[in-house]
């Protein structure tokens, strides 16, 4: 996250409380963390000065290990099910 402008106050809240900021800035701010507790992110931004201010940043959002795992299941699945059906139009086992 970059801010820049006059000046300005930036108080940012973190679940796990240690990369909390509250603090006043001139001229550049940037800042950088990865949260190691699920929570909720607070970014609050006041401009100070005589200046408009700029916000530039990337967020990246980690997903659920569980999910990935869900997607290669359906796969496999998926396999499993084609596998069948060419065996059986290949050899049509009785009672069908």
């Amino acid at each position: 996250l970059i801010i820049t402008g006059d000046t300005f106050d930036v108080k940012i809240f973190t679940p796990d409380e240690k990369n909390n900021i509250s603090n006043s800035y001139k001229d550049k701010a940037t800042f950088s963390w990865t949260n190691t507790v699920y929570g909720e992110n607070v970014i609050q931004i006041q401009n100070t000065g005589k200046s408009e201010f700029n916000i530039s940043g990337t967020f990246e959002l980690s997903r659920d290990p569980l999910f990935f795992t869900y997607h290669i299941l359906v796969i496999i699945a998926g396999v499993v099910v084609i596998g069948l059906s060419a065996a059986f139009t290949v050899r049509k086992p009785r009672g069908f």
